[in-house]
């Protein structure tokens, strides 16, 4: 089966998608279709009127806008599911404030591109306490797991610290979360995380 993936290659919500793929060995079934979703192309909007990203499409009329759905149908392949669909509701809470985070950071950046007589710093100042105190929360219940073991929680954990490092490096996330420290170092070096590495410069 042939899925196409519309992704960036700096989006935090296309990596996620992008390592999940990578771990469960589902890479080979995925073209990964790069496009520019703040340009609305004709192919991307086919898709998804909302012209946001990623978005997965297969067969059989499969179109899924959202990287949590992506994730759970990749997961479903192979009969395992999300925290919440698995009715583990513990699991499915750390990994909405995880998720928080990682919206909190996109909006930030995106705030950033404004014309800059239209920027709210007090936007800004909110994210940013968003971030702090969503970090604290990640930091008190670190992942148990490692991405390879394809947990949608530590995949996203380890696609937010690496965001941060990339967009946000004034979020000094290594003082404030130390114990995330030692596990992203070993999460950033796995294979799938190295292979989703956004671009430089």
């Amino acid at each position: 089966m042939t899925l196409t993936l519309y992704c960036s290659l700096t989006s935090p919500y296309a990596r996620r998608v992008r390592v999940m793929a990578r771990v469960l060995g589902a890479a080979d079934d995925i073209r990964e279709a790069v496009v520019n979703p703040f340009d609305s192309p004709d192919a991307l909007l086919a898709h998804n009127p909302l012209s946001k990203i990623p978005v997965l499409v297969g067969p059989d009329e499969l179109v899924l806008p959202d990287s949590s759905l992506i994730l759970g149908y990749l997961l479903a392949r192979q009969g395992r599911a999300m925290p919440a669909a698995a009715g583990d509701w513990e699991r499915a809470r750390r990994l909405t404030i995880a998720e928080g985070v990682v919206d909190a950071c996109a909006a930030i950046v995106l705030e950033g591109r404004r014309p800059t007589g239209q920027r709210s710093q007090a936007h800004v100042d909110r994210q940013r306490g968003v971030i702090a105190r969503g970090l604290a929360a990640v930091a008190a219940e670190p992942p148990e797991q490692s991405p390879a073991d394809a947990d949608p929680y530590a995949i996203t954990v380890a696609v937010l610290l690496g965001y941060l490092d990339f967009r946000l490096p004034t979020v000094d996330w290594r003082s404030s979360a130390p114990s995330l420290v030692g596990w992203y170092a070993d999460a950033a070096a796995l294979p799938a995380m190295q292979a989703t590495r956004p671009p430089e410069g």
